[in-house]
């Protein structure tokens, strides 16, 4: 009497497992290993233009999440029609929205010229952008993506494995 031998399943299924298991492997060790670099740069939220016995000045609101004496907004550049204009500043209160005000007085301004203003952080070394707020995704959203396309993707290759173990 003989044995029987099990059937072995065909070696294509195999390797789409083994494919498979590394890619949820190495993803889940991704996001273990992985931390959050979250830049703290600084961006312009409002800018206020007035005048007062003729003189132009801008009130500009910025946002900045920190603001201590080892990290904070230092200095802030306006370019006024020809006119460019950087000063230094020391760490500012901060309101409830993490915002502070400064005022530029541009003095008498004749025509109306274009004003683009950005500020800069000391620690990270960036200024903000020209045009000011800068989009951002939050965490949880881009891992509900991740987890989305990493489902989707699983999906399909455990068909295509199904499809091409019935063959």
């Amino acid at each position: 009497m003989s044995l029987l031998k099990p059937k072995l399943v065909e070696a294509n299924v195999g390797k789409h497992t083994k494919l498979v298991m590394i890619l949820v492997i190495s993803t889940l060790i991704g996001f273990v290993l992985a931390r959050p670099v979250l830049a703290d740069q600084p961006q312009m939220r409002s800018v206020i233009v007035y005048s007062d016995g003729g003189r132009t000045l801008l009130n500009m609101t910025i946002y900045h999440n920190t603001e201590t004496p080892s990290h904070y907004v230092d200095s802030v550049q306006v370019i006024f029609g020809s006119n460019t204009t950087t000063w230094q500043i020391a760490p500012q209160a901060l309101a409830s929205d993490l915002t502070f005000n400064i005022t530029y007085d541009a003095g008498v301004v004749a025509g109306s010229p274009t004003a683009t203003i950005r500020a800069h952080c000391n620690i990270h070394d960036n200024s903000s952008d020209w045009s000011g707020v800068i989009p951002e995704f939050p965490i949880p959203t881009i891992l509900l993506m991740l987890m989305i396309m990493l489902f989707s993707f699983s999906t399909f290759v455990l068909r295509r494995i199904r499809l091409n173990s019935r063959q």
